[in-house]
């Protein structure tokens, strides 16, 4: 039943989950054998869903060496991994299981625990029909009790009881996964070596989940019960050879290497879908227990392939002088012909100052005992987006088909995308500076970086072309340039003090910006939030996906000020705000607000990213505090829907809104529908953090304790993962999003806090 305070539904779907982990390793060998053999267990539960979020994992690895001769080396390196995982729907604006907690009402109870005391719309649901004519008494979902969940007489939509959602979610995937290399290095003669070494990465995955019948709302129901079965293969090996050629003449030595890889990654999948279950249970979730005429099946599969040939040239003066050029070719088949090959060379030098005759002269030695300072420059090649076929046009069929004169079924089709034959490499091209001091007997370092990273041909997906009718999946869409500086300080005690300590800190400035566009795409949509806003763009001369809505200028308090405002403005009807609306800018300069008015209204990336550490140590007691964070980066709020206005808001809605003439400029009236505050910058907030990544505390007991050689270094210690964020942001966290979603709360998962005790020890 519902209480005098409501139902809080963070508190009702979060709690406190199990972790734990395990690992035992084996080593020894020989003068000439070395070997390794471990294991790991991890197991982890939800702290949404409990164990419907559930993951399991164990490894096992097995490496190896063995000196079979002077000049022969092999050896292998095996793991094999299982892991299975349940999942709960999340990060969806679109009816997951944090956005229906978010949204639905403290009106509604987890459960009715009372059946002479049924509200009118539950007595109305329990009575009523579907459309399909299913009684919808029979689609209500209980709990283990047989109580019925509470369905909200307010909300509608997607959005269901989170409760009755983690009960209703069913199923899970495991996979089991191969990952290993043999190899063997002959050096026939000094100087000289060779290495092949042949590895492969096989995963086999299986997923299975089903659906119960429910009814949450008129709008989220479902009146059929069914389920999916999905089989996927993943298959990849790579033969790599390389020879080295190390030469010293007088001071000058010099390093040579040519080699060559060639990988081949296949994937198969086959899967169906089936309704109609026979018995809702997991025993009977299967297509086996459905009619034949409810089972869909498909399947898929590829091959890709890549080549790369290298050199590698080094060259070192005395330790003085240092230089690295690489130069490397790769073909993919994944390319049209003529831009399957792309060449990538790179550079790097140094110059170890502190190896000169004048810098030990100087006598700058005993207080600064090195310096080096660094330049490089490179490219390296990207294709990771870039799917089979991607640059050809692709024909499907067009359903339903149609009857011709003489009765026979005839399926037409048509090109869905259009032939990019000019698809190519995408190339990262990174330039650096940097200096490395260490003064004070090596105790205090400082490295500074300055670095500029500029990606061409950017791949982007997802471009329509509407004169063309047709989509553009993949393109190169530009460039992006990221520029900035890495500054990392550390101080650390002498190795023979009893008391060590060791703390350091690093700061990184990053500028992000689009530098060109193709000529054929002016701007390039981003993703979308709600229904019908875009709500992130790849534009030039802005940071890469930034957010793009409505600009606002602090919010009307009277009618006299909105009529001042329209009349300086020359807007006429095309604006009609209330008191309480927010002030929204003509940024065109059109003289009437529209859509034509969104423009750039933050950015996900920091401006500044940070960390710092602590090491502490004494008389077998350790102690570790590890921060780390970011600043000026922005999060925008996207769970809230203007195509939802029943849905609950969060309550800093409420607190902090405009209720009057000068109560607030900063946060509207009670409104649910408006486009201008929904897809505006009111929806934008600060997204810099801190979070305490890790806090440790350690003791390693004496050897003297157990009195024995078999057992030692035995620790034992207790942690505190992620459990201090310190944010302005009012969601559940602000690190959210990825891709051209990145920045973006739709309801995401939050990182959960940690608290951990464990043990370790040799034998």
């Amino acid at each position: 039943m519902l209480d005098e305070e409501g139902t809080d539904w963070f508190n009702e779907i979060f709690e406190v989950a199990p972790q734990q982990s395990h690992a035992l390793n084996f080593s020894g060998g020989s003068e000439k054998t070395t070997y390794l053999i471990g294991g790991t267990y991890f197991q982890q539960e939800g702290i949404v869903g409990g164990d419907k979020s559930r993951f399991d994992r164990f490894t096992l690895r097995l490496n190896s060496t063995h000196q079979v001769r002077d000049w022969l080396e092999i050896g292998e390196r095996l793991s094999y991994s299982h892991f299975s995982r349940n999942a709960i729907a999340e990060n969806s604006e679109f009816g997951g299981l944090i956005t229906s907690a978010l949204a639905l009402d403290p009106l509604t109870p987890v459960v009715y625990t009372d059946p002479t005391a049924y509200p009118p719309h539950l007595l109305a649901a329990i009575n009523g029909f579907t459309p399909g004519e299913v009684p919808i008494g029979q689609l209500l979902v209980t709990d283990e009790n047989g109580y019925y969940y509470g369905i909200s007489n307010y909300v509608r939509g997607e959005f269901g009881n989170p409760l009755a959602r983690i009960q209703n979610t069913k199923g899970g995937l495991n996979q089991n996964k191969v990952v290993g290399n043999v190899y063997a290095e002959i050096t026939p003669f000094e100087g000289f070596e060779f290495t092949t070494r042949f590895g492969i990465d096989a995963a086999f995955q299986r997923e299975r989940y089903w659906t119960p019948t429910f009814w949450y709302s008129s709008e989220s129901l479902n009146t059929e019960s069914g389920g999916s079965d999905f089989q996927n293969n993943w298959f990849s090996w790579q033969w790599e050879n390389f020879a080295t050629y190390t030469e010293q003449i007088d001071n000058h030595q010099l390093t040579f290497l040519l080699g060559s890889s060639a990988i081949e990654n296949q994937w198969n999948f086959v899967g169906g879908t089936y309704s109609g279950l026979f018995k809702e249970s997991d025993l009977f979730a299967y297509g086996a227990f459905t009619p034949n005429t409810n089972d869909d099946i498909i399947s898929n599969g590829n091959s890709r392939s890549l080549l790369s040939v290298f050199g590698r040239l080094g060259y070192s003066y005395e330790e003085r002088y240092l230089l690295n050029a690489i130069i490397r070719r790769d073909g993919s088949s994944v390319l049209a012909p003529g831009n399957k090959w792309g060449t990538f060379p790179s550079v790097s030098v140094g110059w170890n100052i502190h190896n000169e005759d004048f810098y030990e002269a100087s006598g700058l030695s005993d207080i600064v005992n090195s310096v080096k300072l660094r330049a490089s420059w490179g490219q390296n090649g990207n294709l990771g987006s870039v799917g089979i076929g991607a640059w050809m046009s692709r024909i499907s069929a067009i359903q339903p088909g149609y009857y011709d004169s003489e009765g026979n079924y005839l399926v037409g089709a048509a090109s869905f995308t259009i032939e990019n034959p000019d698809l190519r490499w995408e190339t990262s091209e990174q330039l650096d500076f940097g200096a490395d001091i260490y003064m004070f007997s090596n105790r205090l370092s400082f490295t500074v970086d300055y670095f500029e990273k500029i990606t061409r041909d950017l791949l982007t997906n997802a471009l329509s072309f509407g004169p063309a009718g047709n989509d553009l999946p993949v393109l190169n869409g530009g460039t992006v340039e990221n520029k900035g500086w890495e500054f990392e300080l550390a101080y650390r005690s002498e190795a023979a003090d009893a008391f060590q300590y060791e703390v350091g800190a690093n700061f990184t400035t990053l500028e992000n910006e689009v530098t060109f566009l193709e000529e054929a795409v002016p701007e390039i949509p981003g993703a979308g939030v709600g229904t019908g806003w875009v709500a992130t763009y790849f534009s030039l001369g802005e940071p890469i996906w930034y957010f793009r809505g409505y600009e606002t200028d602090g919010i009307f308090q009277n009618q006299a000020e909105i009529d001042a405002y329209i009349e300086a403005n020359n807007l006429g009807d095309s604006y009609n705000p209330a008191p309480g609306d927010p002030i929204v800018i003509d940024t065109n300069g059109d003289e009437q607000i529209s859509p034509q008015d969104v423009t750039n209204i933050g950015s996900p990336h920091p401006d500044f990213i940070f960390g710092t550490r602590l090491n502490l140590g004494y008389k077998g007691f350790d102690f570790l505090v590890f921060l780390q964070g970011q600043i000026g980066n922005e999060v925008l709020m996207g769970f809230n829907r203007t195509d939802r206005p029943t849905a609950n808001r969060p309550a800093f809605f409420y607190t902090n809104r405009w209720t009057g003439e000068g109560s607030t400029n900063e946060f509207p009236a009670a409104n649910t529908t408006s486009v201008y505050i929904y897809n505006s910058d009111l929806m934008v907030f600060d997204g810099s953090y801190a979070r305490i990544r890790q806090l440790q505390l350690g003791y390693t007991l004496p050897e003297t304790v157990f009195g024995s050689e078999n057992v030692r270094n035995v620790r034992i210690y207790a942690s505190l993962d992620n459990y201090f964020t310190f944010t302005n942001y009012p969601g559940l966290d602000p690190e959210v999003g990825q891709g051209n979603s990145v920045g973006i709360d739709r309801g995401a998962y939050p990182v959960p806090r940690k608290a951990m005790v464990g043990l370790q020890f040799s034998f």
